[in-house]
């Protein structure tokens, strides 16, 4: 979405453009959500605590991948800048 915004920005995309492309999508919404849909159907198991429990598996998966990812990237860059300052002092 911010590379969206500054392609829109920068006018190296036209709103038109955007807008037929959004519309697009809009429209085949229902292809990205169909398997979804199809699953609970057939698994009405879903609905009940076993859905809940997936749906509770997947949002701490997601938070956790999330925070290691963060913290990795925190590391990296500390790591980094330490790295940096003893070479621009030493250089």
């Amino acid at each position: 979405m911010a590379f969206a915004l500054v392609l829109l920005a920068n006018r190296r995309i036209s709103l038109s453009s955007m807008r037929r492309g959004a519309q697009w999508l809009l429209a085949e919404m229902l292809v990205f959500f169909a398997p979804a849909v199809l699953a609970v159907v057939d698994h009405r198991e879903f609905l009940g605590l076993l859905g809940l429990i997936i749906l509770i598996v997947i949002l701490v998966g997601t938070a956790t991948v999330m925070g290691v990812t963060a913290l990795t990237v925190d590391l990296c860059y500390r790591w980094r800048s330490r790295h940096a300052l003893v070479d621009h002092v030493m250089g």
